[in-house]
């Protein structure tokens, strides 16, 4: 009975080894990035004129995906906000553990993946309302910057490679055109060397038929 009362005793020991770790892991903050690309060719007017509305925009959009009051404090910022064809925007989010009970090991932080994934989820309402018009802004993406990093990268090369083709491509068709213009001068050379030849042959032969005539 001792040693099942031990053997007990050293499982529960082992399990609490395992969970405060992970409780002290959950409590220290997170901080995830993420950018959100709107479509639209008018929302320079909206970033020169209208920047303080369109930061509590995204912010009064993207607050109701993400905030967790009673557990988490959340706070989200906009780091930047450029417009070239379209709206980008790169938004911080930050997360920290409020309570420290013994319920705060069940809470979760959400990855930036996480993040990401509940962000895509909201219609961004305030945010489009202020699209000037006259067409309809759409949101494009929303993406961690590694995962836009790895597509720019993906977009040179396959630029790298197109360039290469296309250099490839026209190197052949020069080699082809040299080629083409080389044996039209050789087949032009060889009919005249072959008219030459005739010439000969006939001059060779009127001068053997007049040979014999004077004989």
């Amino acid at each position: 009975m001792k040693g099942r009362n031990v053997l007990l005793f050293a499982f529960v020991l082992l399990l609490n080894l395992h969970i405060v770790p992970f409780a002290s892991a959950q409590s220290s903050p997170s901080t995830s990035e993420h950018i959100i690309v709107f479509g639209g060719p008018n929302w320079e007017f909206v970033v020169q004129n209208k920047l303080t509305e369109l930061k509590a925009a995204l912010i009064k959009d993207i607050g109701p995906q993400l905030l967790r009051k009673y557990a988490f404090l959340t706070i989200i910022n906009v780091s930047s906000v450029e417009f070239n064809k379209n709206l980008r925007v790169h938004v911080t989010v930050l997360q920290a553990l409020l309570s420290k009970g013994p319920s705060s090991r069940l809470l979760h932080l959400w990855p930036p993946d996480e993040a990401n994934s509940m962000i895509t989820q909201g219609e961004f309402s305030n945010t489009l309302a202020l699209y000037p018009g006259p067409e309809r802004a759409t949101v494009i993406s929303v993406q961690i910057p590694t995962f836009s990093k790895n597509i720019k990268v993906y977009e040179d090369v396959l630029r790298s490679l197109y360039f290469l083709g296309g250099c490839t491509f026209v190197a052949m068709a020069f080699g082809l055109f040299v080629l083409f213009v080389w044996m039209c001068c050789h087949c032009c050379c060889r009919s005249d060397e072959d008219e030459d030849d005739e010439d000969e042959d006939e001059l060779y032969h009127f001068n053997q038929n007049k040979s014999k005539y004077r004989k």
